[in-house]
């Protein structure tokens, strides 16, 4: 692992010093001028292959990237049409991986993960002599091996144990410390990874989870069950395109959404969410915001009711902005301003000059009020301005704003530093922080510092906090021993720092590049060390902070649960400071609550009267302990809120409005309405595919009389009910009628009274099933796979090739049937093939048909695909100028195709794939094939396979 500190060593010297001799002759299009190309990015040979279309990709204000040749830029666009101005933040990451480094003059100049990834011809060897001075209370998370942008998260329930994470040369590696962040062991790297590592634990800490971004710039996330010392295998939620993933779980003993495990990320700046509701066994399928503002660098916070605080940077009209879920993540607000930005995606510095200051967000809440807190690094005023100015000209600072009413308004907070320098006289910049609120509601927050550089070329960790809701921080304070220099090698700083606050103990990390026997070292550097206000404490909490009442109740109760920390031994007296206006007769079973002997409980108990609106309400308790001379303890006070969930009585049936009684060709996402009635408190919808409703389609609660469906089954005749809720109710009141309804038809369903058959099916688990494949030209590629099936464990993969090629699977013969219209092929198929950004595909697949035994063949065309058309015609390679599909990626599908016309004859299908010449991506997997029809009797159809519902 030693030779990699040469390896960095040598490319920045190479990469400050490279004068590469650009010859046009050597271009492949001599309308192309080649010297021109170092205006996108710096020269590397492999941009002699492009050519001016290639150039017609890139926008005119194309973003210039310092360590990113303007060859890979094309093929990034390519492979990633959705990019707009601004590239993603893994570019370089994605370009070290797929290339290993600049290629000038012959040279190759590996760095970074293309170091890891492109291990043979390394440089050289490292002199046995170096070593790394590592000060007591600054430590690498592994010593001699190159590392940047680390995250670090502790046990909430034992802050001696943590786990960090960080790029590596590699990968992403993982590692965990069992002395509060003093010394770290190294769990794994994890496999085909890239970068940008995220953690977070269970609030039992029984559980810790990360996210990284894959080999293929894809969202994966794991789990350890045994406090971060091994990893169950990486997960795939997006198989690639997707950038600065971050992961959070709720926390709170008192949110109805305990445990939830949120990921935030984006796709080509659109910003993505994910939740797992199962200790991350799964995850949900993503969320997109494709109606917000585009943007990157996000963070989510929940607080103790659950709500979800979705942060992030816009990339249009800058500012920070901010979504509300208050469901779980089942649904978001539109989203709102926080905080206007000076600055755009990113600015360069001094002493980040060619990666460039990132703008992201970091937020948490303090759970004593519910106060949100959220940082980020922008330009000062007096700042060039929008991203657009020269290092030199730019200057950057640290804002912070918070809401103290979940989120509905926000104000900006004083500063966490001195803003008394200009970028005329002076300058010090800070950025990339990441804030942390502990259990006592102190807010801290690390940032980079430049103050004791030369030119601000290098940085500091600093660190700060505010005991006051940051209206005021104290002094900043130099949190590492030496001055990190400045390191060109494409990360610099990387794109963010960590930061752990647990009980008495900090643990933070960062990218440091000091220097060691005189060249400088980039290292995962992780800072420990005790909280310096950390103090004896108590926490107020419930189990579920939702209670539902009715009119006239009494004696309602809720068990207050008070938590000592720190050795907290003082009492703790409750009180209901606020309350909705049918609430009487406030108690509690214990107050004031003795903490001697450890954690107790309060039951508060409450009366119901009428009046009140059906509906939410907040009823406040707070919890106030008294000061402890002795240890220097101001009187602390702390608050929780529960939601009180009214109703002023019983309801009754309610009438069904849409869709109405007998009513046919529904959508499949029908809305479907009935009369609101004042007291119910929810609704619970029923459909099912008999009026018995055995077999129920679905079963949901909604809070409004109104249900909008997605997905009901087609050609279907499906029944409804509605039930109003209320706890004044014994039970669900359902409504007077039972309504039926039949939904749309899709291409190739069967008419209602008819069975969907198989005459046919393939799934491949016993093997090819008859099925065979050749190769017209280059190589055949075609074999089972277990990498990706639709279903079972075997699937037909066409393989990817960069060179030309014509390849073909072929069925048995088929006998198609008489008189089961209409007969469809079906079957379902995952597509990674190169497209073309303009349209149409470099590689693809498409299907064919033969009559004659497999002699000669017809592409099926575009007009019998009943779902998944043609993407457009290819572009290259040896079925140029043919239709066919290109998903890149696509994930699976179920194609259905019209074959009605050949019934009764014998037929061969063929799927035929063709590569072009250059760039291959992942393949193409099929998988379930069927021929199927439609039938009125399934008694005497022996042999062939009942098809259910979808």
């Amino acid at each position: 692992m030693k030779r990699y500190i040469i390896l960095l060593i040598l490319f920045t010297v190479i990469s400050g010093s490279i004068n590469a001799e650009i010859l046009q002759s050597l271009g492949v299009d001599q309308r192309v001028d080649y010297s021109s190309l170092t205006q996108y990015g710096p020269w590397d040979d492999r941009n002699y292959q492009v050519t001016k279309e290639d150039l017609d990709i890139l926008p005119n204000d194309d973003q210039y990237l310092s360590n990113v040749p303007v060859f890979f830029k094309i093929k990034h666009r390519k492979d990633n049409p959705q990019i707009g101005k601004y590239y993603p933040r893994s570019t370089l990451q994605a370009f070290q991986i797929q290339y290993g480094g600049l290629l000038v003059d012959g040279s190759w100049y590996k760095e970074g993960l293309g170091i890891g990834y492109h291990p043979e011809d390394t440089y050289g060897k490292t002199p046995e002599n170096t070593t790394l001075a590592v000060p007591s209370s600054e430590t690498p998370l592994e010593i001699g091996v190159n590392g940047n942008e680390a995250s670090v998260e502790c046990n909430p329930t034992n802050q001696n144990i943590c786990v960090a994470g960080s790029n590596a040369s590699g990968g992403q590696a993982m590692y965990y410390s069992t002395n509060a962040g003093a010394t770290w062991t190294k769990s794994q790297t994890n496999p085909s990874s890239c970068c940008d590592p995220t953690i977070d634990w269970s609030s039992d800490g029984s559980i810790v989870y990360q996210a990284d971004l894959s080999s293929s710039i894809g969202v994966r996330w794991s789990r350890s069950l045994d406090q971060g010392v091994t990893w169950e295998s990486m997960k795939v939620l997006t198989p690639s395109g997707s950038d600065k993933e971050w992961v959070h779980v709720d926390r709170s003993q008192s949110s109805p959404y305990k445990d939830n495990v949120y990921l935030t990320y984006h796709n080509s700046n659109v910003m993505q969410f994910a939740k797992s509701e199962d200790f991350g066994v799964t995850m949900s399928t993503p969320t997109s915001f494709g109606s917000e503002p585009q943007g990157i660098g996000s963070d989510i916070t929940t607080d103790t009711n659950g709500n979800i605080y979705y942060f992030y940077p816009t990339l249009s009209n800058s500012h920070i902005r901010v979504l509300k879920s208050t469901d779980g993540g089942d649904s978001f607000a539109t989203g709102v301003q926080v905080a206007p930005l000076n600055g755009t995606f990113d600015f360069p510095i001094p002493s980040m000059e060619s990666r460039e200051a990132f703008i992201y967000t970091s937020a948490d809440v303090d759970t004593n009020n519910n106060t949100i807190y959220v940082a980020w690094t922008d330009e000062t005023d007096d700042s060039f301005g929008g991203g657009n100015g020269s290092a030199s000209q730019n200057h950057g600072w640290i804002q912070v704003a918070k809401s103290t009413d979940a989120g509905a308004n926000w104000t900006m907070c004083a500063q966490p530093h001195d803003t008394s320098d200009t970028i005329g006289s002076n300058p010090i910049d800070r950025f990339h922080p990441w804030l942390k609120v502990g259990e006592n509601g102190v807010v801290h927050i690390v940032y980079y510092d430049t103050r004791h550089s030369t030119n601000r070329t290098g940085v500091d960790l600093f660190y700060t906090s505010s005991t006051d809701g940051c209206a005021n921080w104290d002094v900043e304070e130099r949190y590492t021993t030496e001055t990190s220099v400045n390191i060109n090698n494409g990360q610099e700083w990387g794109d963010y720092n960590g930061l752990s606050v647990v009980l008495d103990r900090i643990v933070s990390t960062h990218t440091d590049n000091r220097l060691v026997g005189g060249s400088a070292q980039q290292t995962a550097m992780a800072l420990a060390g005790e909280n310096p206000k950390g103090s004896p404490t108590f926490n107020l909490s419930v189990d579920n902070s939702q209670i539902e009442v009715c009119s006239g109740d009494t004696g309602v109760a809720k068990t207050i649960n008070v938590t000592p920390l720190m050795d907290y031994t003082n009492p703790v007296t409750l009180s209901v400071p606020s309350a909705p206006a049918f609430v009487s007769g406030v108690a509690f079973s214990v107050n004031p609550v003795s903490l001697a002997g450890g954690a107790n409980t309060s039951d508060l108990t409450f009366n119901v009267g009428a009046g009140g609106t059906t509906g939410n309400h907040t009823l406040s308790v707070e919890g106030t302990g008294d000061e402890m001379v002795v240890l220097g303890v101001p009187q602390i006070i702390k608050s929780i809120n529960l939601n009180i969930l009214y109703s002023g009585g019983t309801t009754s049936q309610t009438n069904l409005t849409a869709p109405a009684n007998g009513a046919s060709n529904v959508s499949l996402s029908e809305t479907f309405t009935w009369d609101a009635d004042a007291n119910a408190t929810s609704y619970r919808i029923q459909i099912a595919t008999e009026i018995t409703f055995t077999n129920i389609v679905v079963d949901e609660v909604v809070d409004t009389n109104s249900y909008q469906a997605s997905e009901l089954p087609s050609s279907t005749q499906l029944y409804w009910r509605v039930a109003t809720q209320s706890s004044c109710n014994a039970q669900d009141v359902w409504s007077f009628a039972v309504f039926n309804f039949t939904t749309t038809a899709l291409p190739g369903d069967c008419v209602i009274g008819l069975i969907p058959v198989a005459t046919v099916a393939y799934d491949f688990e016993s093997g090819s099933q008859g099925w065979t494949h050749s190769a017209a030209v280059g190589q055949d590629g075609w074999s089972i796979s277990t990498a990706n099936p639709h279903s079972g464990s075997q699937s037909f993969f066409g393989a990817p090739f960069t060179g030309n090629n014509d390849t073909s699977l072929t069925s048995p013969q088929v006998s198609l049937p008489i008189g089961r219209s209409p007969l469809t092929l079906q079957f379902w198929n995952h597509q990674s093939m190169e497209d073309r950004s303009g349209g149409g595909c470099w590689d693809g697949g498409l299907l064919e048909i033969s009559t004659d035994g497999g002699n000669n063949f017809d592409q099926v065309p575009n007009s019998a695909m009943f779902s998944d058309p043609y993407d457009g015609e290819l572009g290259g390679g040896p079925l140029s100028g043919s239709d066919a599909w290109c998903g890149d990626p696509q994930d699976y599908l179920n194609s259905i195709v019209d074959i009605d016309s050949y019934s009764g004859q014998d037929v061969v299908f063929r799927f035929r794939k063709s590569n072009d010449g250059s760039v291959a991506h992942g393949g193409w997997h099929i998988d379930d094939v069927k021929v199927i029809g439609c039938d009125t009797d399934l008694i005497f159809e022996n042999g062939f396979e009942v098809i259910p519902a979808q």
